[in-house]
């Protein structure tokens, strides 16, 4: 386990999913599995991408499996598995694949998802106020609530 004082963000393979549910109208959801041992929390998304310890959290990266109207669903967990952050990255009828996931700093990851600039994500130690406009509609309706996590595209590379 990593040190709770060490705040940063490093590559973790502690967690699998169970089995995936899927509705007609509804994003799939799977158990979460921690070292082998169900958990008893569900999350959106069938297949976990990318997980990361930051100090004693846990940071993971979902998608859906669909990758014609793809949605990446990002979580903050506590060290009891309770969440403390998410956000969901995806737009109707949009395509995206989740790739070159890259630890920048401390306390920063940048990724690739839809086409164009890559995503930067930042995980704050202490709620704040953000607006994370950069992720879609369904970012934007929760804000004015107090986050950890913070999302922008970046430049377009190249």
């Amino acid at each position: 386990m990593v040190n709770a004082m060490d705040r940063t963000i490093g590559e973790i393979n502690a967690f699998t999913l169970g089995e995936v549910e899927r509705g007609d109208s509804k994003a799939p959801r799977a158990l979460l599995i921690h070292q082998g041992s169900p958990i008893g929390l569900t999350l959106e998304g069938a297949t976990l991408e990318a997980q990361f310890a930051f100090g004693d959290e846990f940071l993971l990266l979902l998608t859906d499996d669909c990758p014609y109207e793809e949605s990446l669903h990002i979580y903050l967990l506590d060290r009891d598995f309770h969440t403390i952050d998410r956000l969901d990255v995806g737009q109707g009828y949009a395509a995206g694949v989740l790739r070159e996931v890259q630890v920048t700093g401390p306390d920063t990851m940048r990724f690739l998802f839809h086409p164009g600039a890559p995503y930067e994500l930042r995980v704050h130690p202490e709620p704040r106020h953000i607006l994370n406009t950069s992720a879609g509609l369904r970012e934007m309706l929760r804000a004015g609530s107090k986050r950890r996590l913070e999302i922008r595209r970046g430049e377009k590379d190249g």
